[in-house]
């Protein structure tokens, strides 16, 4: 896959109401919180099936939010602790009447009223990847177990 890090210029982010990005260590995530949401505009293959594929941490518990295309909703995730002490990766199936004659899709993550989003590491199509904000990377298992232990203290 091709890495890709986004910015506000080149995926033309976008967020509106309480929205940040944050990083622990050097790594970052973006999350929303209070009905907040940000997205990123990414590349499609018109008329191919898509599926979107999203990085978050295993151990988050609690976590209701919703995952939009151009503003449609295509999942409602739940986290509870599915996958504790480590990355869990999902992925989601973009149907392809909303890619149909379209060069670009919207990704968006929408927190709920009362609640929050998880931390988006990162998320990709399938034909590169895309992170949400600095790039995130492991050059060791020892880093990526340092990352783990320090989103769990």
């Amino acid at each position: 896959m091709v890495d890709t890090v986004i910015n506000k210029s080149s995926h033309s982010m976008k967020a509106g109401g309480n929205t940040f990005a944050n990083s622990f260590r050097g790594k970052s995530f973006r999350r929303a919180t209070g009905g907040g949401w940000f997205s990123y505009e990414m590349k499609a293959l018109p008329d191919q099936p898509l599926d979107l594929s999203c990085t978050y941490w295993g151990s988050a518990h609690g976590i209701v939010f919703d995952i939009l295309i151009d503003g449609i909703k295509i999942a409602t995730q739940k986290l509870e602790k599915n996958r504790p002490d480590e990355f869990v990766d999902v992925s989601y199936a973009i149907p392809t009447d909303l890619s149909r004659d379209k060069q670009s899709l919207r990704v968006q993550f929408q927190a709920r009223p009362d609640g929050v989003t998880a931390m988006v590491l990162y998320f990709s199509f399938p034909y590169g990847r895309t992170r949400c904000s600095r790039p995130f990377s492991f050059d060791s298992a020892a880093q990526a177990q340092a990352l783990a232990d320090a989103l769990l203290s």
